[in-house]
């Protein structure tokens, strides 16, 4: 996206549903704080689910909208419908794309407000909200599942997986600077499972000293306070892709294999690093959590079995919601920004901050693409080496081909992250 450095024109402004009855002065003063923005054919204009509060009006070319399902359809701005906003509902449902080069406007919405009164009573507008409805409701009419995950997000009603109790206690005392092992103790061994699994853990080769470690006090002093969170985190997220639901246990089984090799793979590329940027630890929570958002979709598809027979549906869902879902169930966790990042970022290969350093999501990133190497065509994944992740992650000695070199001698350092997550 770049400025054509023109203002509209004030023939420009009255085209548009939203501006036509605005008086002439006030139209001007409108003119003078806008800039005409230029698209390229393939440039993104709006993304799927973008909270932008600002309004979108095409001037010239031609656009595609994309629905959440993957439906679309195209218009010019000769279309009598170009006089409306561009997908103006928040979170949008549609992706904007240019198809030819466009010239169009994005409009603060506060500017809008301050003739409130013009956009209110513009029939238009209306008109142009109910169509917008109605399309979309046509576009996917074949996924209702994805309709009804969507309307609970637009009315701030999703169900959202929980964090399991033991996860959120130890959360709330890790913020005690005169936290023990043995106070730590105490909340972690009111959860069996999970103390008996941190056991394991003291008493494996990673952590494993000579002696064997016999109490949890002496685990978690073994293991440390941090690395101790980090672990019953990953212990506890494990049963959250769990399911009584005979059709989609094999689902979440795939899922939660899936999650526990890129979280490994993301502990190794972690102390693969010259510098100490990344805690392995906590890469590897983060690899946990980067498809979170697909056990929410999994979640309302447990709920409504008549909706999931077409395993196409089921797919389609999860590529347009679990990012969303995923930052959304991280954030209501109250777990670290940066976990909610990798959530809500780490399916995007072509993610690029505009940071020169990289990122959990970033590594996160690359972790996913090593797990790829090797899948055979058909998938759709980039070169590793193409990513700005990879470059910003200075990893040079680990492209594609090392790639598999890499994960080959680290096997068994994975394997034995994985037995630790459990199966």
């Amino acid at each position: 996206m770049d400025s054509v450095n023109e203002r509209p024109t004030l023939a420009e402004l009255r085209r548009l549903s939203t501006l036509r009855e605005v008086d002439r002065t006030t139209l001007g003063q409108i003119a003078n704080r806008l800039v005409i923005l230029r698209a390229q054919p393939g440039e993104e204009l709006l993304a799927q689910g973008s909270r932008d509060e600002r309004t979108l009006y095409l001037l010239s070319g031609r656009v595609r909208l994309t629905a959440v399902d993957g439906k679309t359809r195209e218009f010019d701005h000769s279309d009598p419908t170009a006089s409306n906003p561009l997908a103006r509902l928040r979170p949008s449902r549609y992706q904007v794309n240019a198809v030819t080069r466009v010239n169009y406007l994005r409009i603060d919405n506060d500017l809008l407000e301050s003739v409130e009164p013009a956009y209110e009573s513009s029939s238009l507008l209306d008109a142009y909200q109910v169509s917008e409805d109605a399309e979309f409701t046509e576009m996917a009419a074949d996924n209702r599942l994805m309709i009804r995950i969507y309307q609970d997000l637009n009315a701030d009603k999703l169900a959202l997986p929980t964090l399991p109790q033991v996860a959120a206690r130890i959360g709330k005392v890790m913020n005690d600077p005169s936290l023990t092992a043995d106070r730590l103790a105490k909340v972690v061994g009111a959860d069996p499972a999970i103390a008996a699994k941190l056991m394991r853990a003291a008493n494996s080769p990673r952590y494993g000293g000579r002696a064997p470690i016999t109490t949890l006090s002496n685990a978690i002093a073994r293991i440390g306070l941090e690395q101790t969170h980090n672990l019953v985190l990953a212990f506890a997220i494990q049963e959250l892709f769990r399911t009584g639901s005979g059709m989609l246990r094999q689902r979440m089984r795939d899922a939660w294999k899936h999650s526990r090799r890129v979280a490994a793979v993301s502990h190794v590329l972690a102390g693969k690093l010259e510098t100490p940027r990344f805690d392995p630890s906590f890469a590897l929570l983060a690899g946990l959590l980067h498809d979170i958002g697909l056990v929410a979709v999994l979640g309302y598809a447990r709920e409504c079995p008549e909706l999931t027979q077409d395993e196409s549906v089921l797919d389609a869902t999860a590529a347009a919601l679990r990012s969303q879902l995923g930052g959304a169930i991280v954030r209501r966790w109250h777990l670290p920004e940066e976990l909610a990042i990798v959530a809500q970022d780490a399916h995007d290969w072509s993610r690029d901050t505009g940071h020169p350093g990289a990122d959990y999501a970033d590594l996160v990133i690359v972790a996913q693409l090593h797990c790829h190497t090797g899948t055979g065509p058909g998938f759709d994944v980039p070169s590793i080496d193409r990513t700005a992740a990879y470059r910003k992650l200075g990893l040079g000695e680990l492209g594609p081909d090392q790639g598999v070199q890499l994960l080959a001698k680290a096997q068994e350092e994975i394997r034995e992250i994985e037995t630790l997550l459990g199966s």
